[in-house]
């Protein structure tokens, strides 16, 4: 497995991400990056951080599902599902709470999705 690809949505706001997968010490480099920060500093500071990570860490442009009206067959016309490529951090660009959320839950579920499953036997 090269990338992760992860669908985030929130209200009328869906983004895909494709993620590569990192190595241990690439996640713990990043992890470390808010270790030993205030709150407030941490607050501060976190969105841009998970913003310049998920950026720098993208396998590929994220993606934003637009609906546009073709023309097909007969002159006729048919709205369809287009996925446009958006950088990320022209995505997160201007801060909202809703691109809070969604980048904070696509952090965290990059961060699950890396770890390998198990079982107890």
């Amino acid at each position: 497995m090269d990338s992760i690809k992860l669908k985030t949505v929130f209200g009328s706001e869906t983004v895909i991400f494709n993620l590569k997968v990192l190595t241990v010490a690439e996640e713990n480099k990043i992890r470390a990056s808010t270790f030993g920060l205030k709150d407030d500093e941490k607050e501060a500071k976190e969105y841009d951080n998970i913003v310049s990570v998920l950026s720098e860490h993208s396998a590929e442009a994220a993606h934003i599902p637009t609906l546009e009206t073709v023309e097909v067959e007969g002159g006729k016309t048919e709205t369809k599902e287009v996925l446009k490529p958006i950088s990320v951090r022209e995505y997160f660009q201007n801060r909202t709470a809703a691109k809070e959320r969604i980048a904070h839950t696509a952090f965290r579920a990059w961060m699950v999705a890396l770890q390998p499953s198990y079982d107890f036997l």
